[in-house]
C-alpha cells in the first residue's frame, strides 16, 4: 500500500501469494509496530494474538470493527497492519473496516481473512493481501511479515 497522504480509488486487491514463514521466536529483529487483529470468535483471536506475541510483534485485539476503530482513534500511529476477518457481527465488517482504513490511515497495511472465500464485490482495497480460512500459522505469518516487510 502507497504511503501518499490522498489514497486512489479502491481497486481490486494485489495478487499475492504469501510464503509459508517458518518461527523466528528470538529473532533479534526490533518489532515496534502494532498489528491490530480483528476477529469475532475468541478462541480464534486468542491463538493469533498469542502466536503473534510468541513471534516478538506488539498486537493490539479488537473483537469487531467497531472495537478497532476505538482502538484506532487512539493508537493508529502505532498500527503496522490490520489483521481483519470479513464476517462479523456490528454495523460494519472486516471488509468495510479495511475500507475506511484505506482512507483514514494510508500507512496501515491491510491482511483481510475469510473462511467463506474471497470476496467478488466489492473488491478488497488495492495493496491488500487476502489470505482464505483455514490458513496455517506459518502461511499467516509469511502474509505479515511480507506486509511488514520483515523477512
Amino acid at each position: 500500500m502507497s504511503q501518499s497522504s490522498a489514497p486512489g480509488p479502491i481497486q481490486e486487491a494485489d495478487s499475492v501469494a504469501c510464503a509459508d514463514s517458518r518461527s523466528t521466536a528470538g529473532d533479534d529483529r526490533a518489532r515496534n509496530d502494532t498489528i491490530l487483529v480483528v476477529e469475532d470468535e475468541p478462541l480464534i483471536r486468542l491463538m493469533i494474538v498469542d502466536l503473534l506475541q510468541a513471534e516478538g510483534f506488539t498486537v493490539a485485539e479488537a473483537v469487531d470493527a467497531d472495537d478497532a476503530l476505538t482502538i484506532l482513534a487512539d493508537r493508529a500511529d502505532e498500527v503496522k497492519l490490520i489483521f481483519t476477518d470479513i464476517n462479523m457481527p456490528g454495523d460494519m465488517d472486516g471488509l468495510q473496516l479495511a475500507r475506511h482504513a484505506v482512507h483514514s490511515w494510508p500507512w496501515i497495511e491491510l491482511l483481510v481473512t475469510s473462511g467463506r472465500g474471497r470476496p467478488a464485490s466489492p473488491p478488497l482495497p488495492s495493496g491488500s493481501i487476502f489470505v482464505e480460512k483455514p490458513y496455517t500459522f506459518d502461511k499467516l505469518l509469511g502474509c505479515i511479515r511480507d506486509l511488514t516487510h520483515q523477512r
